[in-house]
């Protein structure tokens, strides 16, 4: 195997990887450039990310929710930095470009990205400016959203202790089974209750549809969001 391309793919990342196996790297590179600048400017790659999602109703609302749900990431990040909590905040910078890479979030990946790189070679305090970026940056994405005939969103869940573990466990088992191909009807059902109804129904209908690869998304976006503790 010459060469790798991550999941979900990324449709000019492959064609990038393919023309460097291929070695048409150098020509392509000397080829007029065609892309259309509008379709990739902005704090939201629109065009990739529904490429990716398949669905421009779902990508909204898993924008919506992982948004929302992330309106405070950059000031936890900034404390787990002052803290010196290097090992907690890198697993939330991983959590954040995942997500921001499956969205379509091409400023906020950039943006994590360049705090990974800085992280384990720089101070803790001298990357707080660049949090603070990161969260200019979320703040920008949320407010380019699409507001006409957006419904009222429902209260974020409140769930236990123990209800949250248990979610985060079952999330975790049906997204590793379905990506071997393998569906869990009944732990599915599990998760009534423990997750937005809105972001089940979307779930359901991917598998319906056969789409394991929508259906991870949508479950590993809500994983990447847990709801609040009571």
């Amino acid at each position: 195997m010459d060469g790798f391309a991550s999941k979900p793919v990324d449709r000019r990342a492959l064609q990038r990887e393919i023309l460097r196996v291929l070695r048409l790297d150098e020509v392509a590179a000397t080829a007029p450039e065609r892309e259309v600048a509008t379709s990739s400017s902005g704090p939201i790659n629109w065009t990739d990310a529904e490429q990716r999602w398949g669905n421009r109703s779902a990508l909204e609302q898993a924008l919506r929710h992982f948004l929302q749900s992330n309106q405070q990431a950059a000031e936890q990040l900034a404390v787990l930095l002052k803290e010196g909590q290097n090992a907690p905040a890198a697993a939330l910078l991983h959590r954040l470009r995942g997500s921001a890479a499956n969205l379509g979030l091409q400023r906020v990946e950039r943006l994590v990205i360049e705090l990974e790189q800085r992280l384990p070679h720089q101070a803790a305090s001298s990357l707080i400016p660049a949090v603070q970026v990161l969260h200019d940056a979320l703040q920008a994405a949320l407010a380019a959203l699409p507001t006409d005939g957006v419904a009222v969103n429902a209260p974020a869940l409140t769930l236990t202790s123990a209800q949250r573990q248990q979610r985060s466990q079952w999330l975790s088992s049906l997204i590793a089974g379905l990506k071997r191909g393998e569906m869990n009807e009944q732990r599915l059902l599990q998760l009534e209750g423990l997750i937005a109804p809105e972001r089940l129904d979307l779930v359901q209908q991917a598998l319906n549809d056969f789409d394991f690869v929508l259906a991870v998304q949508q479950l590993e976006a809500e994983l990447s969001a847990p709801p609040n503790e009571d």
